[in-house]
């Protein structure tokens, strides 16, 4: 899961039709950054999942990782305008017990609060501890 970090505050500050530029930008760089089997998708307002398909957690830090600062180091020039974003990711590794692709993507998002919690611009991970491990099992 990423968000684009104080997007109501671009919003607010230079127009929606800027916050939708930008927008777009971001999901150019995260369609450039997966392989043509990964998929991007926009989950609402500001925010996107990306599914990388036969990928650890650690292959998917590298990489939301290399997303996050290639973001953080592009300068958005929408309208003639000049400006910095940031994201934040929230990753989670599917696991066996998941009965669909939410179960991911909620964990995911909880990783998401993490990094927003955090100070943003920032990856964090959802690891599964041995004792939701057996509570699933139970």
């Amino acid at each position: 899961m990423i968000d684009i970090d104080h997007f109501k505050h671009i919003n607010d500050l230079y127009g929606h039709a800027t916050g939708d530029a930008v927008i777009r930008q971001v999901e150019q760089i995260l369609r450039e950054a997966v392989r043509t089997t990964d998929k991007v998708a926009r989950f609402g307002g500001e925010e996107f999942v990306v599914l990388l398909r036969d990928t650890d957690l650690n292959g998917a830090a590298v990489l939301a990782d290399q997303i996050r600062q290639t973001v953080a180091n592009t300068v958005f020039e929408p309208e003639g305008k000049c400006l910095r974003a940031t994201i934040s990711i929230g990753i989670a590794e599917t696991e066996f017990i998941d009965g669909d692709i939410d179960h991911t993507i909620e964990r995911a998002d909880r990783a998401l609060y993490a990094a927003k919690s955090g100070g943003r611009n920032c990856v964090r991970s959802f690891e599964v501890t041995a004792s939701q491990d057996l509570r699933a099992a139970a």
